[in-house]
């Protein structure tokens, strides 16, 4: 009798889990559908590749494959006279096409180079989109930056976008424990995680996406970080920009840039000639002299200053 009701206890645990662990995956996957939105406009036929046009006066185009075997679409724009790489993370419902003309605007306005690239799943890049392939493609475009292209870490930018402030987050930690930071991160309306969007509950709940608030624990205390948030933004409110800063105390240098009624999607001329003249501030402040000082000796120190802009 001891030994059956082990063997029920036993069936009745195993049932537990595996009805737990179907639970999880079921809500993983309502959380992809949703929270995944590849704009449709560039469709595969027939395992043939219909590029949309690209000015090949500019940029470079290239593969990477990550980790799980997808063939990860890469956007390359090159300024010869700059040693400062973007590593640009797009947001959702985008592709390299649809913002080509804005990364080679800023690739002018900032003269850096900019190395953006398609989430599994989305424009041309291979797979299903998915938390854990971002993490996995933007791995494979960094090695590929690093190691392929030879470029110092300090001397690339990590920028997100909304959906791709998760990546974003998730490569600057995972670089600064490995004590080879970046030079900056950009954070432009990004979020805390996927779940508090919804309510946050003032923790990560289990089986949260993308909890940035969690990997900013993380973060090189010496890494730059800028946060670019709209107040009128309906999408990611404006609390969790506010709540990212707050995050950041053990960060020398947290810079915010703050501006009244823009929303989510929406900026004019007006805010795009400040939201430029802000990165470019910010790299010049920070990256720049921080790559001019590299090669000196230890005794060489340079201050840094955390400045505020609300607009």
């Amino acid at each position: 009798r001891f030994i059956s009701l082990r063997m029920q206890t036993f069936s009745l645990q195993s049932n537990f889990r595996a009805t737990e662990t179907a639970n999880r995956t079921m809500g993983n996957a309502m959380v992809g559908f949703f929270l995944f939105q590849p704009p449709k406009h560039c469709k595969k036929d027939n395992g043939r590749r219909h590029s949309q046009v690209l000015n090949r006066k500019y940029c470079s185009e290239l593969w990477v494959t990550n980790d799980f075997g997808n063939d990860i679409r890469c956007f390359y724009i090159e300024r010869s006279r700059s040693n400062v790489t973007i590593l640009y993370s797009h947001a959702n419902a985008e592709d390299i096409p649809s913002i080509s003309y804005w990364l080679y605007y800023l690739a002018k306005e900032l003269k850096v180079s900019i190395m953006a690239y398609d989430y599994s799943g989305y424009g041309e890049s291979d797979g299903e989109p998915s938390e854990n392939n971002c993490y996995a493609d933007i791995d494979a475009v960094y090695h590929h930056l690093v190691c392929n292209m030879n470029k110092q870490p300090e001397n690339i930018v990590l920028f997100g976008r909304s959906l791709g402030s998760g990546p974003t987050c998730y490569l600057a930690s995972r670089t600064s424990q490995e004590e080879r930071p970046v030079g900056g991160v950009i954070l432009h309306s990004a979020f805390t995680s996927i779940y508090r969007i919804v309510a946050d509950i003032g923790c990560t709940m289990r089986g949260d996406v993308f909890p940035n608030v969690d990997y900013l624990n993380f973060f090189d205390a010496e890494t730059p970080v800028l946060v670019v948030h709209g107040t009128s933004d309906c999408i990611v409110p404006f609390q969790h920009g506010k709540n990212l800063v707050t995050a950041l105390p053990h960060v020398t240098t947290v810079e915010t840039f703050f501006v009244e009624g823009l929303g989510h999607n929406s900026m004019d001329e007006y805010h795009v000639l400040l939201f430029v003249e802000q990165l470019k501030q910010f790299i010049e402040r920070h990256v720049h002299i921080a790559t001019r000082k590299i090669g000196l000796s230890k005794s060489g120190s340079f201050i840094k200053k955390t400045r505020t802009a609300d607009v």
